[in-house]
């Protein structure tokens, strides 16, 4: 997968895949994007803002009055469906919940999540200067904390793998679609970086309450379903209140981009083809109840 070449010759890099094959069990889960992501969102009510921006005091917004979860409708929607069903099926989760995954390929896939955040700094600082120009002082409040939040995970995750600095980590195929993804969406729509950003908190709670009842406890996983079965709130609720139902469509191509990305980075870490768009997905099995809805 262009992970781990064999022709690689960094020091640094060696010793934190040994050190990642060394700590396969709880001890490999060094704290992931969704891990950032719930701190963010623990964070966020109580982080102190140079703009005064509180979460708790300015939760009302354009869709306030909703019947309808602005962020569930977004996870709901058919195509959506179609991805998560996907990302349940991929060999990398299937082999978290029969444990048999290669505790090689468990390292490779949080390097590459590593190498992700490593990149998304630039993105997410772009967001929030934007933001900030256009005096949506909420939306940058939030681009900053997160900024925030990814820098002291950098700075942690080279610090615990014994790496040089971030350029001993090269991103392979889908970290690098995804960090190009969330880079256009910056620079090109900077509001909808909190669309982009709600894939990997929506989808990895619901693959962790879907499976957890068939991975046993003594599973080297276990760990991963239980961390993950639960999903902070926060920023669904930021999202479901400072976006509007006529922006749902421009936010639900987004939103698909972003759940493709989730996808391949599932794919990419036991070298499976990477996915394009919905209609490259393989047909659904029909023991996945969701896919009765399609």
């Amino acid at each position: 997968m262009g992970l781990m070449p064999t022709s690689r010759k960094s020091k640094e890099f060696k010793i934190g895949v040994d050190l990642i094959i060394q700590h396969h069990s709880s001890q490999l889960n060094t704290m992931s994007r969704l891990q950032a992501s719930k701190r963010l969102q623990q964070l966020t009510p109580t982080s102190p803002r140079n703009d005064g921006f509180d979460f708790a005091d300015n939760i009302d917004g354009p869709s306030s009055t909703k019947l309808e979860s602005f962020s569930q409708g977004l996870f709901d929607d058919k195509e959506v469906v179609r991805i998560r069903d996907a990302a349940i099926a991929t060999k990398f989760i299937q082999g978290m919940v029969l444990g048999t995954l290669n505790p090689k390929q468990y390292g490779g896939f949080m390097v590459q999540d590593a190498a992700y955040c490593f990149a998304a700094v630039e993105a997410v600082d772009n967001a929030a200067k934007e933001m900030q120009h256009q005096g949506m002082l909420e939306f940058s409040s939030l681009y900053q904390e997160q900024s925030k939040l990814l820098k002291e995970y950098n700075e942690d995750f080279v610090k615990t793998w014994h790496l040089k600095n971030a350029e001993s980590i090269v991103m392979g195929r889908a970290a690098d679609k995804y960090v190009k993804y969330e880079d256009d969406v910056s620079r090109q729509r900077p509001k909808f970086l909190a669309i982009a950003m709600l894939p990997c908190i929506m989808l990895w709670p619901w693959v962790a309450n879907q499976l957890i009842s068939q991975v046993k406890e003594n599973n080297p996983y276990y760990f991963w379903f239980e961390e993950n079965k639960i999903e902070e709130g926060d920023l669904k609720t930021f999202v479901d209140s400072h976006f509007s139902p006529e922006e749902k469509e421009e936010a639900l191509d987004i939103f698909r981009d972003g759940m493709i990305n989730e996808l391949n980075f599932f794919r990419d870490a036991c070298n499976e083809s990477l996915v394009h768009c919905p209609s490259d997905l393989p047909p659904c099995e029909p023991n996945l109840p969701s896919c009765l809805l399609l």
